[in-house]
């Protein structure tokens, strides 16, 4: 999995924002979150710059409306990849989406 995202980072990012913004099928749900899950424990810090670098207006939007989620696993998952993922962002990227 590592050296895959190393490799394909962008296009890994790329293609998780695109299904989840489109996918309502709940078990399909369930199965890119947990994949996307895995992926940002394998390397949170690169794939979040790569969605970031993906898409200049990169949205937290497909992943917040998840967190509303009427099936509970798929919320929770959501909720944990958001968390992973705002946590891998460094203090001057904070700093500098604040200005």
């Amino acid at each position: 999995r590592r050296r895959f995202l190393a490799r394909r980072r962008e296009e890994a990012a790329g293609v998780f924002v695109f299904i989840l913004s489109r996918v309502r099928r709940e078990k399909t749900l369930r199965y890119l979150l947990v994949l996307l899950s895995d992926a940002i424990e394998a390397d949170a810090a690169g794939l979040m710059t790569a969605f970031q670098d993906e898409d200049s207006q990169f949205s937290w939007s497909v992943f917040l409306t998840l967190l509303d989620y009427k099936d509970e696993f798929v919320a929770l998952t959501a909720a944990t990849c958001v968390a992973q993922l705002a946590t891998s962002i460094s203090p001057t990227t904070w700093r500098r989406a604040s200005s």
